[in-house]
């Protein structure tokens, strides 16, 4: 089993028939320590702490263009056994550049598609900000995504072919953290 289940960096089995002489000692995992998903149990954590691709943790992730920037998305993956109860908030800690017009400018938190909190942005001379939003109860899934979408217009009016000459952007901090009320169940 072990022969089968290897790292990807290391020769693959092939053929009908494969003989495995030796095989390297494999610690055994921690129950429901599955890579890619939240901690078993931590309540409170913040999007560094987040696994984006194997061995590598969430860090500030910017997005630019005018006026919707991609979203930034992040995986928020919940053991299975495990759901999100009343209490639960995200408290997402963001900048943004200068050049916006905040009476149409804000900032969105998207749930699997479904919009859970936002703001407006408030400074046409950019800044840093933090939304803290509520997490309803049972929306987190084992494949659920968070996303945190910007919409940036900018100060001046957009005309037809002209851009403007200042880009627009938006950063998700690594600082922003996620605390759950979790609790085990039994399908």
């Amino acid at each position: 089993m072990q022969a089968l289940v290897q790292p990807a960096d290391r020769q693959l089995l092939t053929g009908q028939a494969t003989l495995v002489k030796e095989v390297a000692e494999v610690a055994t995992p921690a129950p429901m320590d599955w890579p890619g998903y939240l901690p078993k149990g931590v309540r409170r954590l913040t999007l560094n702490d987040l696994e984006m691709s194997p061995d590598q943790g969430f860090q500030d992730l910017t997005t630019s263009g005018s006026p919707v920037p991609p979203p930034v998305e992040i995986p928020l993956r919940m053991l299975p056994n495990e759901q999100v109860m009343r209490g639960s908030r995200f408290t997402l800690r963001y900048s943004y550049g200068p050049g916006i017009d905040p009476r149409r400018s804000s900032v969105s938190i998207l749930l699997d598609g479904r919009g859970i909190g936002g703001e407006r942005l408030r400074s046409r001379n950019g800044g840093s900000d933090s939304v803290t939003v509520t997490v309803p109860p049972g929306l987190v899934t084992p494949t659920s995504r968070l996303a945190v979408q910007f919409f940036t217009f900018p100060d001046t009016p957009l005309n037809c072919g002209v851009l403007p000459d200042q880009p627009t952007w938006g950063t998700v901090h690594g600082t922003s953290t996620i605390d759950f009320q979790r609790s085990n169940f039994i399908n």
